[in-house]
């Protein structure tokens, strides 16, 4: 996964992981190389909520550790970004139950397609909804679709196309969707074997 990551987020990976002892908790790397897809029929959808910064950035779990990697980043001239989760993953609860999930023609939620550590995971949830964002192999049916808006507690999903090329993404707010289908590029986790996938520092938290 080296090899994928912008040259300042290499730079800042490789420093972090020999200076971790200089941090109030465990600081975290980028989602990309702490995190995997359990799935990988499910990367794309997965991917479809997410921007590079997503997978690229740096998680402290205080603001003090966040100041204190951001002033090093800075004299070391790295452009990065580094986000502060200070929230148990168990705070993000699936807004709907399961039986009703799969009555609105979903598999199931976005993070649960991630593996991950656990402060990682949350910062993905408090920043991009990955809770409450379920995801379907299949297009949604008509009805489906109905029940998904009229429930009003999910406002983004996604599924896969009738072109299996294509994901349908769908924002609801107040009532009002606004639907879009894109070719999704799959530029992380395409790798199964994930060689930092089940370091012991890893381990979710």
């Amino acid at each position: 996964m080296q090899e994928e990551l912008d040259p300042d987020v290499k730079r800042g990976w490789k420093w972090l992981e020999a200076n971790q002892h200089q941090f109030e908790k465990k600081v975290f790397g980028p989602p990309i190389t702490t995190c995997s897809i359990k799935d990988q029929k499910y990367c794309s959808l997965v991917q479809s909520f997410l921007k590079d910064d997503d997978v690229l950035c740096f998680t402290a779990q205080t603001v003090g550790d966040h100041e204190k990697l951001r002033h090093q980043f800075d004299n070391m001239g790295l452009c990065v970004a580094i986000r502060t989760c200070t929230e148990s993953l168990a705070l993000y609860q699936a807004p709907v139950t399961a039986d009703k999930l799969a009555a609105m023609g979903f598999e199931g939620f976005a993070i649960s397609y991630l593996k991950g550590p656990g402060p990682v995971l949350a910062m993905l949830c408090a920043e991009r909804n990955l809770h409450c964002s379920p995801v379907s192999l299949k297009p949604q049916l008509p009805d489906q679709y109905d029940k998904t808006v009229a429930d009003g507690r999910i406002s983004s999903w996604a599924t896969q196309d009738q072109d299996e090329d294509q994901i349908r993404r769908v924002n609801c707010r107040y009532g009002n969707s606004s639907m879009s289908v894109c070719t999704p590029k799959n530029k992380y986790w395409t790798n199964i074997s994930n060689p930092r996938e089940v370091t012991h520092r890893d381990q979710p938290v």
